[in-house]
């Protein structure tokens, strides 16, 4: 009560940093915890000196006024305040001793949790007090800062009940840290702000397993001083030494994250996504005296409990009203300028230099000017991760989940930033690489000077850390969350980068549930009718045509890298790899893009030839066959009736049911095109409505300048495409299909020599398509004829018996006639090669007259 009173005005307090600065007759620019107070030297002098009279009538004589002139010294006012203040000091340090040799279990036992509370109020609000109205003394300031790591080590300990007491100091120092509290107009960072911010980091070092959540008071702090320039001419030589250390301190803070336990780490973590969260901002330094933003430690959010004790009930008198909260001007002459270095320095410029050093390891073409613009804690959260790499697991889902998230909230540097850092980590974990520094150490101990801030020591054997395995699915899942759920072209493109670098780098080592879902992270991307997400528009063709890239490396390089039946890891990788090709297929991003997806489909098949991979392969490209871009679906068309022949041979019964089922793939097809090429114009397309860019108006030769005539092209290629089946595999199906499976196979033949035969009367649509299915009729009475298709096959070969001579034909009669070449002739009379070869046949005599009756210019 008497400091607080003696302190609240100007001359009291001007004397009283007058008598700081003078102990024991000597100026006092540091700290002198063994202070002898001046007037209690001279009521000393004054006692001996009355107890050395030899006069008796001298003290009988004396009168009140002149014991007053024998015994009492001149009274110095600011001493005896700075006596008042350095009591109370005084009994925070022996607070501080006490705690110090407690143990947990006697402070439970013992008055001391007591006593702390009930001191704790009054002493930091005298502390405070001081720090705001003296802030241009160095030598007041510094006691009342060690005033702080007093309360701060009585107060910051392990499951004693002091939470509210330890958010208080460390937002108190907080806001003593940053320039721009109480007067908004002071915007040059000083010495008293320097030293506040030593006094939290050397807090942060000493006590750092105990901080807990509040960790994120000391980040914000760090967040919001970054802005400020400390290279200023308005702090002193010692306060920017002090600075300097300070900055190369902060450089060590993610080395310092490996002295955490995982309970610490994760609070650490914790508070930096918090911040990542509500204060993302590029950071930028003031080159100026204008103020930066800042984030008011006074809100509710911060100070609670305790806290509004403290400025309520502790003494409203001290801290509570504007006029004593608003520092008094400046005592310019109290602080001596040092030197204005030439460039500009923040705390933090150490700390980004170090970790740009790692950033272009990780991406050589990253920018330092981009770098350093990047927001503080996002690059610490990226450090941190790093060099903890040893132990993923406890930390890595609020890590890469943090990262995700400012992938699709920040800037577009910043999301490049954290997918070079996501993939970075990745290949860490798959590789197993970590440096030699990438693990547990201890914090320096002994007596800490600001230098050594957050200075480790590692011990001369790694002992072992026993964390549990991330799995390789967990550590890919956020990289493929990225860039399948996010709406901007520009972080699937950076996203697919990192992916195809990963897997041209690791692919051989990637577990078998790891290609599923990168297989599925393609298609999102192949531009297809499927997608949750529509990235068919012109924006998506550079992340499509990346995404295709890696399907391709993936189908020619690590093919064989992926399992294969009968292992049940097979199926759903081939599921993934058959859906991804289909959709780039559908994709309308590329036609090449499209057809290269196509026969990538055919080399799936080849790969596998079991009903249970070709089965699939051909429903996709069943799906494919309908495409209304003629040169897809021609391409599709063909390509499953090639697999079907080029597999045909090691087809059983059923997958031949399978083929030419009610809902097989070949009769899929023929349902498909007969539907899409009945009722369709044949005249040509005429962009009626539709605006062409003249760049890219083409001249359509007229055999497909419509819509019907390209279809009907596809229904030649269909036609062919059965007669290449039929050609290579009637005798396998004939005998296949006796006995019991006679009437599937006679069903078959009857709708394949139905579809001929309509496809033949198309003679006034479509001359082509009526040619191919009288070539196909034909074909099928050939292969149902007693004879088969051998005598067709061997041709008579002619000679001319002519040879040149000195460029000359002149006759040849060695030559000869060329003689037939037969097999011996077996004939085979089967009822059903009857039946088949008949229904054929009649097919064939009725097309001449009903094209004579149905052409008008025949």
């Amino acid at each position: 009560d008497f400091f607080r009173v003696a302190a609240a005005n100007k001359s009291n307090i001007l004397a009283m940093i007058a008598a700081a600065s003078v102990h024991d007759n000597h100026e006092n620019t540091d700290l002198n915890l063994n202070y002898h107070p001046q007037i209690f030297v001279k009521a000393k002098e004054s006692l001996k000196a009355y107890d050395e009279a030899e006069s008796r009538d001298l003290h009988k004589a004396s009168n009140h006024s002149g014991r007053s002139s024998i015994i009492s010294p001149l009274c110095d006012n600011g001493e005896v305040i700075w006596l008042s203040f350095f009591s109370i000091f005084s009994i925070a340090q022996s607070l501080m001793s006490i705690a110090a040799t407690a143990s947990s279990k006697n402070r439970e036992n013992s008055d001391l949790n007591s006593l702390t509370t009930a001191l704790f109020v009054p002493s930091l609000a005298m502390f405070e007090h001081i720090l705001m109205r003296c802030p241009m003394s160095m030598i007041v300031t510094k006691y009342a800062l060690e005033g702080y790591k007093c309360l701060a080590m009585c107060t910051i300990i392990p499951n004693n009940g002091f939470a509210e007491e330890q958010r208080t100091i460390l937002a108190s120092l907080s806001k003593q840290s940053i320039a721009s509290w109480g007067n908004k107009s002071t915007c040059s960072i000083r010495d008293n702000h320097v030293l506040a911010f030593s006094t939290l980091l050397h807090i942060t070092h000493t006590q750092f397993e105990f901080i807990g959540s509040d960790l994120e008071i000391i980040f914000n702090t760090i967040v919001q001083l970054s802005s400020y320039n400390i290279s200023s001419a308005k702090l002193s030589s010692e306060a920017l030494d002090i600075a300097i250390d300070l900055s190369l301190a902060l450089s060590r803070l993610a080395i310092f994250s490996t002295c955490l336990s995982v309970a610490s780490l994760h609070e650490l973590i914790k508070s930096l996504v918090s911040l990542c969260t509500s204060n993302y901002k590029r950071r930028t330094i003031s080159k100026s005296d204008d103020s930066p933003n800042t984030v008011d430690l006074d809100g509710g959010s911060v100070r609670v409990g305790v806290a509004s004790q403290l400025f309520g009930m502790a003494g409203r008198a001290l801290i509570g009203t504007a006029n004593l909260i608003a520092p008094p001007a400046p005592i310019e002459d109290l602080a001596v300028p040092g030197p204005e270095l030439p460039s500009i320095h923040s705390f933090l410029d150490d700390f980004y230099e170090l970790s740009f050093s790692r950033a272009i390891e990780i991406s050589p073409k990253t920018r330092k000017a981009v770098f350093e613009e990047l927001p503080f804690p996002l690059v610490a959260l990226v450090e941190i991760a790093h060099v903890n790499a040893f132990r993923f697991e406890p930390f890595w889902y609020e890590v890469s989940s943090q990262i995700v998230s400012l992938i699709n909230e920040s800037d577009s540097d910043a999301r490049g930033y954290a997918i070079d850092s996501l993939r970075s980590l990745i290949v860490l974990h798959l590789t197993g690489k970590t440096s030699q520094d990438n693990r547990m150490s201890s914090p320096k101990e002994g007596l800490i000077s600001t230098v050594d801030f957050f200075s480790v020591e590692f011990p001369l054997v790694s002992a072992a850390t026993p964390v549990s395995p991330v799995s390789q699915i967990e550590i890919f899942k956020p990289l493929f969350d990225a860039v399948t759920l996010t709406l901007l072209p520009d972080v699937a493109e950076m996203g697919l980068a990192a992916i195809f670098s990963i897997l041209e780098a690791s692919g051989e080592i990637l577990k078998d549930d790891v290609w599923p879902n990168l297989i599925a992270t393609l298609d999102a991307l192949s531009g297809g009718n499927n997608n949750v997400i529509n990235r068919s528009s012109s924006p998506w063709v550079t992340s499509g045509n990346l995404a295709f890239r890696t399907l391709k490396l993936i189908v020619n390089d690590f093919f064989d890298y992926l399992p294969s039946y009968p292992s049940p890891a097979a199926k759903p990788i081939r599921s993934a790899l058959l859906s991804c090709c289909s959709s780039f297929g559908c994709s309308s991003h590329d036609v090449n893009t499209s057809l290269t997806a196509t026969s990538m489909l055919w080399t799936i098949a080849d790969q596998d030839p079991t009903q249970s991979s070709i089965e699939p392969v051909l429903s996709k490209l069943l799906m494919l066959a309908s495409d209304k871009r003629a040169e897809v679906r021609n391409c599709s068309v063909n390509t499953i009736f090639s697999c079907v022949v080029g597999q045909g041979q090691n087809f059983s019964i059923n997958q031949w049911k399978s083929c030419f089922g009610a809902n097989g793939v070949l009769f899929g097809v023929i349902d498909d095109v007969c539907k899409k090429y009945s009722g369709l114009s044949s005249q040509p397309n005429t962009n009626d409505g539709v605006t062409v860019d003249p760049r890219f108006q083409l001249t359509v030769h007229h055999s497909r300048d419509s819509e019907s005539k390209q279809w009907a092209t596809t229904q030649c290629l269909t036609l062919q495409g059965l007669g290449r089946i039929f050609r290579n595999f009637f005798t396998v199906l004939f005998k296949l299909s006796s006995g019991t499976e006679e009437a599937w196979f006679n069903g078959v033949w009857e709708k394949v020599v139905s579809f001929a035969f309509t496809c033949a009367k198309d003679v006034n649509d479509n001359a082509d398509v009526s040619v191919a299915g009288i070539d196909l009729l034909i074909l099928l009475a050939q292969l149902s004829s007693v004879n088969g298709f051998s005598r067709a096959a061997n041709a008579v070969r002619v000679g001319t018996n002519m040879k040149v001579v000195d460029g000359a034909l002149e006759t040849y009669m060695e030559g000869g006639q060329s003689k037939l070449v037969t097999e011996p002739l077996t004939l085979c009379v089967d009822d059903r090669k009857i039946k088949y070869f008949i229904g054929a046949f009649e097919k064939i005599e009725k097309l001449p007259a009903y094209i004579v009756e149905t052409t008008h210019d025949w």
